[in-house]
């Protein structure tokens, strides 16, 4: 668990977000919900930026998602892909097929966080 922890969760279906935010703001994650990964080039800032971003493959239909993507994310900004997905993200992406479990999910977002002292 990590408190002040910032997912943002790009995913177009609202059943998914809610379930995702259920799942992940008990834990002490502070969630943003984004429809469409081009949505995260204007909520992510150098100032108050993401750790993870959490994103449900069936969010990008269309390649200009996918280029957003590709464009967004940087070295300091991981990601974890629900699904199946053909674009170029950084060796800290990490991705789970689905179906999956909350339990995998947990446990993929802690491997990507740093280690606090």
């Amino acid at each position: 668990m990590r408190q002040g922890c910032r997912l943002a969760v790009v995913a177009d279906q609202t059943d998914t977000h809610a379930v995702l935010d259920a799942v992940l703001s008990p834990q002490g994650y502070e969630v943003t919900r984004l429809r469409r990964y081009s949505d995260l080039e204007t909520r992510h800032t150098t100032a108050d930026p993401f750790d993870i971003v959490v994103l449900d493959a069936d969010a990008m239909p269309h390649s200009t998602d996918a280029e957003s993507a590709e464009k967004t994310e940087t070295p300091a900004m991981r990601h974890v892909v629900i699904g199946t997905v053909s674009i170029n993200l950084n060796p800290e992406t990490r991705l789970i097929s689905k179906p999956y479990q909350m339990a995998e999910l947990l446990q993929t977002i802690e491997s990507l966080l740093p280690v606090r002292h």
